[in-house]
């Protein structure tokens, strides 16, 4: 498939694609007439490479990551190092969701409050 299908199916802009080429994090075949070919395989290495991206990954760490994960063709085993770097982020996010769901309860009490005031007011003339 050419870039722009593989935009389409991924929502991942032709840009960016290009930008993943460049950081070696995808690598399409090259037709005869110079376009760049992907195969099915790279919708789920680009759903992965943007999955870790919002995750906060660095595409310099996503590079290092991709080759010990076996979904994609990973065949590699993780140096203690990247496992480190990944747990310590892993320990970020997860106190990153944890403050999510603490401003998510905060924010519902708020509008469960604005919501009975509503009710309890008369309306306005």
């Amino acid at each position: 498939m050419r870039i722009g299908e593989l935009s389409r199916f991924t929502g991942v802009s032709a840009r960016s694609l290009r930008h993943y080429e460049e950081a070696g994090l995808i690598r399409p075949t090259r037709l005869e007439s110079g376009y760049r070919d992907y195969d099915e395989s790279q919708v789920i290495t680009v759903g992965l490479i943007k999955t870790l991206i919002a995750a906060g990954l660095p595409v310099t760490l996503i590079a290092e990551v991709l080759p010990a994960v076996p979904a994609v063709g990973g065949y590699g085993r993780p140096t203690d190092a990247l496992v480190e770097r990944l747990q310590l982020i892993s320990e970020d996010l997860r106190g990153q969701r944890e403050a999510m769901s603490r401003a998510i309860l905060i924010l519902g009490g708020v509008m469960a409050r604005l919501s009975s005031a509503e009710l309890d007011q008369p309306p306005e003339r």
